[in-house]
C-alpha cells in the first residue's frame, strides 16, 4: 500500500489514512466477526453479513498498481465498503455492532467527498487552462466556458446583492466565439433571473433584448420568458381540445383560479407532485379551482398519457400535441423545465409561477378564502 505518499498527492493514501482515522481496524473492530450472536451455538444471519463485512473491509488491491489504477481501486473498495456497512445497518437494526457499521460508513462517505473534492480541483484547474490553450476546439472550449459560467452562477444565486459584472462578462465571451452554442438560452435566462432581483427594469430590457437575438432558441425562450411577464399585467389566453375532447378557454374561467400545470408522465418530478394538485383540486375545485394539464410527453405517446390519466384518476383537461416536436403552449410560455406550474387568479393573470407543494395550497387558499 501507498502509505508513504502525501495524503492530497494521492487518492490512495488519502484512503489509506482516512480510514484509521475513527480507529475502525481489523484489530478493534473485527476480532471474531464470524463468532455466533451471544447466547446462541450456531452463526445467525447477522453474524454472517457481520462476517461478509469483514472480508469487504479486508480487501487490499492487487500487488504493483501504479498511482492511478490504485486511487480508483480505493475509491471503489471505499464505495463497496459503504454499501456493505449501510445494509448491515438496515437490516440489522437491533445489533450491537451496527455501531461498528455506522463508523465505517462514516469514515468511507468521507473519504469519497475528500476524493471527489480532489478530482474537482483537478478538473477545476484543468478547465481553467483550456479557457486559455490555443489548441482547443470551439466545442471543447464551450464546454469549459460554461462550466464556468455555472459555477459563477452558483456562487452569485443565493447573494441577492451580488456584482454580476464578472458573469456577464463571461456570458458575453460564449457568446462572441460560440454564437450558436446551445447552452447560451439557459444561460442567459439563468443571468435574467439573477438580474431581476436588484435591477427588475434592466432584467425586462434584457429580456427585449434577448428576444431580438439571431439565435431561433434563445429568441424563442426569451420572448416565452416576456410572455410569462405580460400576463401578469393582462390575462392569460389559451384555448384548445383536450385530449378527451373537452373544449378549454381560459376566457371563459374568469372568475376561478386556474392552474396551468406543465408535465409529462416521464418525468420523475412531475409525478411525485401529482398528488398535491390532486389534494387541492379536491378541496377547492367546488369553490372556483380549475387545472389544465399541458402535457410535454413524447410525440406518439398519446396511448401512455391516456392511460397514465386514466390510472391515476386525473379530472382536469389534458393538452397534448400528438404529431408535433414541440409544444407551442411550452414555447409560448418560454418553459425550459418541468414542472412549471403558472397559477393565475380570478381576473386571469399570474400571481405565482412555481405553484408547487405547500405554495400551491397557500396561494389558492388565500385567493378564494379559507
Amino acid at each position: 500500500m501507498m502509505t508513504n505518499t502525501p495524503a492530497f498527492d494521492s487518492l490512495a493514501a488519502l484512503a489509506v489514512g482516512a480510514v484509521l482515522v475513527l480507529g475502525v481496524t481489523p484489530e478493534t473492530a473485527h476480532a471474531d466477526p464470524a463468532s455466533p450472536a451471544a447466547g446462541t451455538s450456531q452463526a445467525t444471519p447477522a453474524d454472517e453479513a457481520y462476517a461478509a463485512l469483514d472480508v469487504v473491509f479486508n480487501e487490499s488491491p492487487a500487488p504493483g498498481l501504479d498511482r492511478p489504477a490504485a486511487s480508483a481501486w480505493y475509491e471503489q473498495h471505499m464505495l463497496k465498503l459503504y454499501r456493505a456497512a449501510e445494509s448491515f445497518n438496515r437490516d440489522y437494526p437491533q445489533d450491537p455492532r451496527r455501531w461498528t457499521a455506522a463508523a465505517m460508513m462514516a469514515e468511507s462517505s468521507s473519504i469519497l467527498v475528500r476524493m471527489a473534492e480532489t478530482r474537482k480541483s483537478r478538473a477545476e484547474k484543468l478547465a481553467a487552462e483550456a479557457l486559455v490553450a490555443d489548441d482547443i476546439n470551439d466545442s471543447d472550449w464551450e464546454v469549459a466556458k460554461g462550466q464556468q459560467i455555472s459555477a459563477e452562477l452558483g456562487r452569485v444565486r443565493g447573494d441577492e446583492q451580488a456584482d454580476l459584472t464578472a458573469l456577464r462578462a463571461r456570458l458575453d465571451e460564449l457568446v462572441a466565439r460560440v454564437p450558436e452554442a446551445h447552452s447560451i438560452a439557459m444561460l442567459e435566462l439563468q443571468y435574467v433571473d439573477l438580474l431581476k432581483r436588484s435591477k427588475p427594469a434592466q432584467a425586462r430590457a434584457w429580456l427585449e433584448q434577448l428576444a431580438a437575438s439571431p439565435s431561433e432558441r434563445v429568441a424563442r425562450l426569451a420572448s416565452g420568458q416576456l410572455r410569462v411577464e405580460q400576463i401578469r399585467e393582462e390575462p392569460a389566453q389559451m384555448r384548445f381540445t383536450a385530449i378527451d375532447g373537452r373544449e378549454v378557454n381560459l376566457a371563459q374561467m374568469r372568475g376561478k383560479v386556474v392552474l396551468i400545470n406543465f408535465w409529462a408522465t416521464w418525468c420523475g418530478p412531475c409525478v411525485a407532485e401529482l398528488p398535491n394538485v390532486q389534494a387541492v383540486y379536491s378541496e377547492y375545485n367546488k369553490r372556483g379551482f380549475e387545472v389544465v394539464g399541458i402535457s410535454l410527453d413524447r410525440a406518439g405517446d398519446l396511448k401512455k398519457l391516456e392511460d397514465f390519466v386514466a390510472e391515476r384518476k386525473v379530472p382536469w383537461p389534458q393538452f397534448f400535441e400528438e404529431e408535433q416536436e414541440r409544444n407551442r403552449f411550452a414555447d409560448e410560455y418560454g418553459v425550459t423545465s418541468i414542472p412549471t406550474a403558472l397559477l393565475l387568479d380570478q381576473n386571469g393573470k399570474l400571481v405565482h409561477d412555481n405553484a408547487r407543494g405547500e405554495a400551491l395550497k397557500k396561494e389558492v387558499e388565500r385567493l378564494i378564502g379559507s
